[in-house]
């Protein structure tokens, strides 16, 4: 029998009873191709392995494993997929999109693993996207035809070998990209940053492409944030106990705290965990360029945040008024930013920062450049490299002077 001439239940009837029997038609402009759907395959073994959206994430062999893989319903699969994407939402909207599938494969009872991975299918976030949005994923990131990576709360960096950010992977990738109507993405135009709501979860895009490159990806889980908190990061590795203990006793003592290092590194995942691990009813205002911290109301702090792209300098002396216990400025990029820093440091309120630098030095000769080196006067300094804090040091009359850890 053709498979669309079949509704969805007799389908699936078909491939429990017999396997094989079901010819799908695939449209081509010039002719029309018969593929047969075989019977489902037989599960297989996931224990050890990691649940993602839609499936499993095997640590040892480093591949993704649908769900319907695992449990031997991989044809089944296929004929749903044929049929939910006929579900179409009034406006283009993904997740529209996925409720209203989801909605159509529950009534028939299917088990919602199964509707999760078949729903995501069916949409453009599957499989790249979908890694990206999962529990414990923290960063994904791709180069046009190779295989890609992604970083994981417990298992650290690891290659998805069967996941390949193919041309046709990054023109889905591109595609969601392109959809916000703040975003330009082209030759003259070949950086774009995104961020995506979906399924309760955020995620930021970035995208190259050509002249700049031949075509990558960086998608950042920032509603894993939340799944990073202080005690995590320790177990992690990324801060020690007295480290950590440092940080926090110096930014309640007042002195300025600054996190640096380069591109990836941590910096403000560590401060997030730094700002939700102070008291309850702290009163926090942050000011960022984009907004990457998480909403530390729900930690019980008085928390107001401002994206500010502009002048930043002269937003922060407009905000401190509001009398903050902390202020938090996200990124230190330009001598403006860094005389925000610095006046909110001299108002007298606790400061904390991160900023780019590849080593002591680099930060020194930057700042110094800008004759803003005073700013760093009595700050600690905390440098991370490898998503790990490296060193500390305290910033002294022009010297660098190693903070002795408590034992």
């Amino acid at each position: 029998m053709r498979f669309n001439d079949l509704d969805l239940r007799t389908a699936l009837s078909l491939i429990e009873r017999r396997g094989g029997e079901i010819l799908k038609i695939r449209r081509f402009p010039f002719r029309r191709e018969l593929l047969r759907i075989p019977k489902n395959s037989r599960s297989v073994d996931v224990s050890g392995c990691v649940s993602v959206l839609g499936g499993f994430l095997d640590p040892i062999r480093g591949v993704l494993i649908p769900y319907s893989r695992a449990s031997g319903m991989d044809a089944s699969a296929e004929v749903m997929l044929h049929h939910v994407r006929s579900v179409y939402p009034k406006n283009p909207d993904l997740e529209e999109a996925y409720r209203l599938r989801a909605e159509f494969l529950s009534k028939l009872g299917v088990e919602p693993k199964l509707v999760e991975e078949v729903c995501l299918r069916s949409t453009k976030l599957w499989p790249i996207l979908s890694l990206a949005l999962s529990d414990g994923v923290t960063e994904v990131y791709g180069v046009l035809n190779r295989e890609i990576y992604l970083d994981h709360i417990e298992l650290g960096r690891m290659a998805v070998r069967n996941v390949i950010m193919s041309e046709r992977e990054f023109e889905k990738i591109r595609t969601v990209v392109e959809c916000s109507e703040e975003v330009r993405f082209d030759l003259i135009s070949p950086f774009a940053k995104v961020d995506l709501r979906f399924m309760g979860r955020t995620i930021r895009i970035g995208l190259d492409g050509p002249p700049s490159s031949t075509g990558s990806i960086s998608i950042r889980n920032l509603s894993a944030m939340r799944e990073l908190k202080l005690d995590t990061l320790i177990k992690l590795g990324t801060v020690s106990k007295e480290e950590a203990s440092l940080i926090l006793n110096s930014l309640d003592k007042g002195d300025p705290v600054i996190v640096f290092g380069g591109t990836g590194v941590g910096k403000t995942t560590l401060c997030n965990a730094i700002l939700s691990a102070l008291p309850r009813d702290t009163r926090v205002i942050s000011v960022e360029e984009i907004r990457e911290i998480e909403d530390l109301n729900q930690h019980g702090l008085k928390h107001v945040a401002y994206e500010i792209r502009d002048d930043r300098e002269k937003a922060v002396i407009n905000l401190l008024h509001r009398n903050p216990d902390v202020v938090f400025l996200g990124e230190l990029l330009d001598s403006g930013d860094v005389r925000a820093f610095a006046v909110a440091h001299e108002s007298g309120f606790k400061v904390l920062a991160t900023t780019h630098g590849r080593s002591r030095g680099h930060l020194l000769s930057k700042w110094r450049s800008w004759g803003l080196e005073y700013a760093l006067e009595g700050s600690l300094l905390v440098f991370m490299i490898r998503r790990k804090v490296s060193e500390i040091y305290r910033f002294s009359r022009g010297c660098w002077e190693p903070c002795v850890q408590a034992s």
